[in-house]
């Protein structure tokens, strides 16, 4: 499996966040994943490299920009795999070659500007556990 582990360390940490937190956290990932994806772009930001000529004559493309859903198989895989009190993996099961595209281009990964808005929703989880309403 390709994908990316959000976690949760320390004592005080882990005492105040739970299951269903994390449960949320990894949809808020998945969710900017996707986003992500659909519009181009890599981890980094940049825009995905296109698909080459004799990719898309071969596959059926009718766009050399990718957005991973010639066939729908690598996006429909995109999901929160595992979650515990500690922990969220949100990532890529059972597609061969899922490995190779992320590597040429890099989606299962979190990206810097993404990072804050899953700070938030884990806050906001926090914040339930805690019973203090928004954060």
């Amino acid at each position: 499996m390709i994908g990316l582990r959000v976690q949760v360390r320390g004592r005080i940490a882990t005492d105040i966040i739970d299951a269903a937190g994390m449960q949320a956290v990894g949809d808020a990932v998945e969710r900017l994943i996707r986003l992500r994806i659909r519009r181009g772009r890599d981890a980094r930001g940049r825009t995905f490299k296109n698909y080459s000529d004799t990719y898309r004559e071969r596959g059926g493309v009718d766009t050399p920009l990718p957005d991973l859903r010639r066939t729908g198989a690598m996006l429909g895989a995109l999901k929160v795999r595992d979650v515990t009190d500690r922990q969220a993996v949100v990532g890529v099961r059972g597609i061969r070659y899922a490995a190779f595209v992320n590597k040429r281009r890099r989606f299962a990964t979190e990206a810097k500007d993404e990072i804050r808005a899953v700070q938030q929703v884990a806050a906001e989880q926090v914040a339930r556990v805690l019973d203090l309403g928004s954060a």
